[in-house]
């Protein structure tokens, strides 16, 4: 964050008492109101609730021997107390992720150990839990609040002569201005939700992957088939589509872009299908893009609408580049989507357009 005089941004730091009960969550309401008054725009970081890490070191602890369900339950009561205490009767978000908490110990338990990457997961899970239990009851007060994963929004800096336990658990960021990240920050009312359905193979590599490119885009990353490598074809369709309806139902998007149904990859063919039929829920303008491949392979997309990307290029390559495991390892250039770019500005006199295919848009 910006640490000028002139900045419009102030960050607010609570820690874990801090957040713990009703008393203090007023507090910090009141906190970020009067921030809001002397027109500046609070960014509100907080801690796990009191006592929570402690919990997530236990559930760690014994979940290869399987004694931690005592433990989960205690983590879960302790969060839906405090939400019931801030009158709301469930938060959905909070909910998803004691859900997942409950799937990885299972996990644990399943094959006997506990690596870095997923121990890091683990206690990244009391800030994510707390964070979101605390977005939804400033949400109730009136308040503007829009809920961002930091993982998504600050990277890590490579530190020599560190082991990768000391990189996963300890990891350091550069706290100097990021005028990038502030113009991220400053959209207005844009909020963009990367909703990647499953991810069916090296799932902790892809995954990484994904929140790479969901940083460098300024998004937030939702994987709706969490826990670990899932196909599409474990769902049945009218399941697809309830999962589908949920993020729609949650977020009212205001568009919904999707896989084509001219792809030749069948999962891609299957999400567009179901995307399709989240349309009876509400109005959103509805855009299908350019078949995504790897090697080249003719499919009949004939683009009807066309986005000028100039300025955003590069931030597309980048993205693109990296999902490293899904074209360095086959040895594949991504210069392809630069000239499928190229190719699309040239129909409509610019430098470099996203061609996409229209389903539904109000004018």
């Amino acid at each position: 964050m910006s640490t000028t005089n002139d900045s419009p941004w102030v960050v607010l730091k609570f820690g874990g008492t801090s957040v713990s009960n009703a008393r203090n969550w007023k507090n910090v309401a009141a906190v970020v109101r009067m921030r809001l008054a002397e027109t500046v725009r609070p960014v509100v970081v907080h801690s796990a609730l009191s006592g929570i890490t402690d919990r997530l070191e236990q559930l760690l602890l014994r979940a290869p021997s399987g004694d931690w369900p005592t433990v989960m339950t205690q983590i879960e009561e302790r969060h839906r107390a405090l939400a019931h205490e801030l009158g709301m009767q469930a938060v959905p978000d909070l909910e998803q992720h004691l859900e997942e908490l409950r799937r990885v110990a299972s996990g644990i338990q399943l094959i006997g150990e506990v690596s870095d990457r997923l121990r890091a997961r683990v206690m990244a899970a009391g800030e994510l839990m707390a964070t979101r239990l605390g977005a939804a009851y400033l949400g109730t007060l009136g308040l503007d609040v829009e809920w961002l994963d930091a993982r998504s929004l600050l990277r890590a800096e490579e530190r020599p002569h560190t082991n990768e336990r000391v990189n996963f658990l300890s990891a350091t960021c550069n706290f100097e201005p990021d005028p990038e990240l502030q113009r991220r920050l400053s959209r207005d009312g844009v909020r963009v939700v990367m909703a990647v359905v499953s991810i069916p193979g090296d799932y902790h590599v892809r995954l990484a992957e994904a929140e790479r490119a969901a940083a460098i885009l300024g998004c937030e990353l939702r994987v709706l088939m969490d826990g670990g490598a899932r196909r599409i074809d474990d769902l049945k369709s009218y399941q697809l589509v309830g999962v589908l309806d949920s993020v729609v139902r949650e977020c009212e998007p205001a568009a919904v872009l999707t896989h084509s149904a001219a792809e030749f990859h069948r999962d891609h063919v299957t999400v567009h299908n179901a995307t399709v039929s989240t349309q009876r829920l509400q109005q959103f303008d509805f855009f299908s893009y350019s078949p995504t491949m790897c090697r080249p392979v003719p499919v009949q997309f004939h683009p009807r609408l066309y986005v000028d990307v100039s300025d955003t290029i590069e931030a597309k390559m980048d993205a693109i580049k990296a999902h490293e495991s899904q074209f360095g390892c086959r040895g594949i250039n991504t210069d392809l989507y630069r000239d499928v770019a190229r190719l699309n500005g040239r129909m409509v006199g610019v430098d470099y357009a996203e061609g996409l295919d229209v389903g539904r848009m109000l004018v």
